[in-house]
């Protein structure tokens, strides 16, 4: 919402690592992680976006924590995978 070419490729990643792999929260963090990068690439380093998005993706990383775990020890669920019953 700060921009919408952020926004943009922030989708984008999301998207294409939720293709290839097949994970919501790789995809998740790795698009927060490029968003950092992307806000980078458009505004100069000490624009206020920077330590915004950068703030957002710490956080993400921190709320993700489980999900980081299950996918180091290959448990996390992947988009589309029936739930056991």
């Amino acid at each position: 919402a700060l921009n919408w070419i952020l926004a943009l490729g922030t989708l984008t990643t999301w998207i294409t690592i939720a293709v290839f792999f097949r994970y919501s929260s790789l995809a998740a963090l790795v698009s927060a992680l490029f968003a950092a990068f992307f806000v980078l690439i458009l505004f100069n380093a000490a624009h206020p976006f920077v330590w915004a998005v950068a703030l957002v993706a710490v956080l993400l990383v921190w709320r993700h924590r489980s999900n980081i775990r299950n996918l180091l020890a290959g448990k996390e669920r992947k988009l589309g995978a029936r739930t056991e019953t």
